[in-house]
């Protein structure tokens, strides 16, 4: 059962990390090359839905962090789901209020790029510590 538990957790926290990380280094530099009417579509369409995805994902991990910390009671396992609670303190209270005020956008004058370019630099923050509960994950296999 111990086995299952890391697995599913490695499953589910690695294409998070994934994800995140291509946002990062892909979507993020491709759209900010856009026009402001391409640049609003991409990012707002894109806080709208991940918006309503990430929150059941990044519970869901740190769920299965915490059971992996349980059954496996080392150092790395509890390590991984503290830096992932951090994580999501960073998530709720940084960058989802400049999420939700980017997933509102309607017009090319909503546009802020300004707004963007602080939700890229904290998601990177963020993209860092998913990385560090990954590596701390892998490291507490047994």
């Amino acid at each position: 059962m111990e086995r299952i538990v890391w697995i599913v957790a490695v499953v589910v926290t690695g294409p998070l990390v994934g994800i995140e990380l291509g946002v990062a280094a892909v979507v993020g530099p491709l759209a900010a090359k856009l026009p402001d009417s391409g640049f609003r579509v991409i990012r707002s369409g894109g806080s709208r839905w991940l918006g309503a995805l990430m929150p059941f994902w990044y519970f869901g991990a740190m769920a299965l962090l915490v059971a992996v910390a349980v059954v496996h009671t080392s150092g790395p396992a509890i390590a991984a789901s503290v830096v992932m609670a951090a994580a999501i303190l960073l998530t709720v209270t940084i960058l989802v209020p400049i999420n939700n005020r980017v997933a509102r956008w309607r017009t090319d004058d909503d546009v802020d790029r300004g707004l963007t370019a602080r939700w890229d630099a904290f998601h990177w923050l963020r993209v860092a510590m998913l990385a560090t509960v990954f590596v701390l994950l892998a490291i507490s296999a047994r």
